[in-house]
């Protein structure tokens, strides 16, 4: 349901669930992996990988930037990659790696931040 909703809103710009294909130093075989969203901001060179999950948990992070960023920067050199972690439900003393950054809108979300934003309406 969320796919289809950021579908709705950002059109074209959403390009829901792509796969990738990748090598890592780590094994030498190709890995794939899967962000469940990318969000392309055009007029900002910047494109804004979506990981949805139902709350806002600690392994959103992990994927994001331990996996998705490396693999969607090298796959789009020309551009900015910012990251946002799309929930149903915000708990903000959940445990978490890092700071967030609320946004209301997941294309406004800055390439230095980790972007949450609430999609429950």
């Amino acid at each position: 349901m969320a796919l289809e909703r950021l579908q709705r809103r950002y059109e074209l710009a959403f390009v829901p669930a792509p796969w990738f294909a990748f090598y890592s130093r780590d094994r030498p075989t190709v890995q794939y992996c899967q962000p469940d969203g990318l969000l392309f901001v055009e007029e900002e060179a910047k494109v804004v990988i979506c990981e949805i999950k139902y709350q806002h948990v600690a392994d959103a992070y992990f994927q994001l930037r331990g996996k998705y960023v490396p693999v969607v920067q090298s796959a789009f050199p020309g551009l900015h990659v910012a990251t946002c972690e799309i929930v149903k439900w915000f708990d903000p003393q959940t445990n978490f790696p890092c700071a967030v950054s609320m946004q209301p809108d997941p294309s406004r979300m800055h390439v230095e931040d980790f972007g949450v934003h609430i999609l429950n309406r």
